[in-house]
């Protein structure tokens, strides 16, 4: 599906907000949240985002552009709004 030129951005990034995200960061509010969790979950949503946005290795993308251009927070931030 990440992989579909059919489907826009925009909605691939809602699609990963609603179904990944929201899982991944279920009850993260009740985590204890030590630096190694926050970078792990990073790292796991830049990837996904990454190939929403079909960049692959060697190209390389900063994490503040990558957030920018699919409107999203940094991990962190995300799970201290939820508190």
């Amino acid at each position: 599906m990440w992989n579909s030129k059919q489907l826009p951005t925009n909605i691939k990034v809602r699609i990963f907000n609603t179904n990944v995200k929201a899982v991944l960061l279920y009850g993260a509010e009740t985590w204890r949240t030590t630096i190694t969790t926050i970078k792990k979950v990073q790292v796991f949503i830049d990837s996904c985002l990454l190939k929403i946005l079909n960049i692959h290795w060697p190209d390389t993308i900063s994490n503040s552009l990558l957030w920018e251009r699919t409107n999203q927070l940094p991990a962190e931030e995300e799970i201290r709004k939820r508190r």
